[in-house]
């Protein structure tokens, strides 16, 4: 009897360059994934690496006050103190 032939992967990352849009295109076996950079998701509605707002967190990062930037956060701190250490 003849045995089944090996399947190969194809990369989808090749044959597709703009599938994953602004961000990083890895192939794995059978598919591929998205890959943005530390602080961002894909979001697959508009094909590109989305700021995730930490702050929006429930229990946010920052012990007092928090502002969102690209990529990442700022944490604030009352009148007349100061940051020590991160939150």
């Amino acid at each position: 009897p003849l045995s089944p032939s090996p399947s190969t992967d194809e990369n989808e990352c090749v044959l597709s360059p703009s599938a994953c849009g602004s961000a990083s295109c890895h192939n794995t076996l059978g598919g591929f994934r998205c890959v943005c950079p530390s602080g961002f998701d894909f979001d697959q509605a508009v094909r590109g690496c989305q700021d995730v707002d930490e702050c929006a967190a429930r229990s946010g990062p920052c012990s007092y006050s928090c502002a969102n930037t690209p990529g990442g956060f700022l944490c604030g701190c009352p009148r007349g103190y100061f940051r020590a250490g991160q939150g």
